[in-house]
């Protein structure tokens, strides 16, 4: 059956997670360079992904998503990221679910309106700034964290980002003690969407809220 967000919220929390989808390279236009004092990373816009479990998409990205057991059938809208990329798209209501692959260090910016959000994966990890605190690790998240930040500071000063309801997940806010990563997800409900954060954890997951 479909995947129906209202009845099943209990049975998913915590599972939901994409497992695999590829890079951004599918896009090869709208790319821009947005450079802070410690990272440079390339802005693309994906514009809007659609995807099915298990499926291939258009130049050779795969989905895998996992979301519990006895389901086949997941529609949603997918966000794929790459390696020194700051990738995005904007959700609208043919899909009323959405993931991006998991985070071990990326960066995720969400604002906008609740029908039409805007959503930004971004990955760096400028290892001139970070290495010298490697084994403090309070420090070398906050530091990191402080990149994403100033990034998300430059899209919004170049449009590339809206300035209202702005909410962002940092690596200092999910890379905690006993946490292995952390996947994000989107549900519409009433033709608002909702965004929630798993943090996979050695023993049993936790599922936050994080916007809408």
């Amino acid at each position: 059956m479909p995947f129906d967000w209202a009845t099943q919220k209990q049975a998913y929390t915590g599972k939901l997670r994409i497992l695999s989808l590829g890079v951004v390279s599918r896009i090869a236009t709208g790319q821009q360079t947005i450079t802070t004092n410690n990272a440079t990373v390339t802005y693309v816009d994906c514009g809007t992904c659609d995807m099915t479990m298990n499926e291939t998409l258009p130049d050779g990205i795969t989905s895998t998503i996992s979301a519990g057991s006895g389901t086949t059938n997941i529609n949603a809208y997918g966000l794929p990221w790459g390696a020194g990329y700051a990738s995005r798209t904007i959700l609208g209501s043919s899909r009323n679910v959405f993931v991006t692959p998991r985070l071990d260090g990326c960066g995720i910016m969400i604002a906008g309106p609740t029908a039409t959000p805007t959503i930004i994966h971004a990955n760096c990890r400028p290892t001139d700034l970070l290495t010298p605190v490697q084994n403090d690790l309070p420090t070398y998240y906050r530091l990191w964290s402080d990149v994403y930040i100033a990034i998300a500071s430059k899209m919004v000063s170049a449009s590339l980002l809206p300035d209202n309801s702005l909410e962002m997940l940092l690596p200092k806010d999910y890379l905690l003690t006993g946490v292995s990563d952390a996947s994000v997800f989107g549900v519409c409900e009433g033709g608002s969407w909702s965004f929630y954060v798993t943090l996979n954890k050695t023993s049993a997951g936790e599922t936050r809220k994080i916007w809408g």
